[in-house]
């Protein structure tokens, strides 16, 4: 299990920091761009692979994580394993093979545009960042 075997003395408190800050900057976005009450089922059916993945492009180091049994996909990162709803147990999931991947890439449909959301997230977590950059420099 590569997962268990990331060097976390590696992943020092300000790396662990800025993947939770990813992690919760892309939660806020989503939760403003579905306007919906029970917006979180649309990532737990069938949108899962499309966040974890979406995540593991902008947290390094992370792990796609899959549960064959539940057809659940999350991301391992920062000690821990993460979905839509927060951290989770790790019970009954294992790093995601190519194959694993592959299928689900093909099988777990998101029930809402994709690219349209991707598009909203660059535009939106640019503004984040320029503002903390901002700050950081007042």
């Amino acid at each position: 299990m590569a997962y268990k075997r990331m060097n976390h003395s590696n992943t020092d408190k300000t790396e662990r920091g800025h993947s939770m800050l990813f992690y919760t900057a892309v939660l806020e976005l989503l939760e403003s761009y579905f306007p919906i009450p029970g917006w979180k089922k649309l990532f737990l059916t069938g949108g899962c692979f499309w966040l974890s993945d979406y995540l593991h492009r902008g947290i390094c180091p992370s792990v796609l994580m899959i549960n064959r049994t539940e057809e659940h996909c999350a991301l391992y990162f920062a000690h821990g394993l993460y979905d839509v709803t927060g951290k989770i147990s790790e019970k009954n999931f294992h790093e995601a093979e190519k194959r694993e991947i592959s299928f689900m890439r093909k099988n777990y449909r998101p029930k809402f545009d994709t690219g349209l959301l991707e598009t909203y997230l660059a535009e939106h977590l640019f503004e984040k960042s320029s503002a903390v950059q901002r700050a950081e420099l007042l």
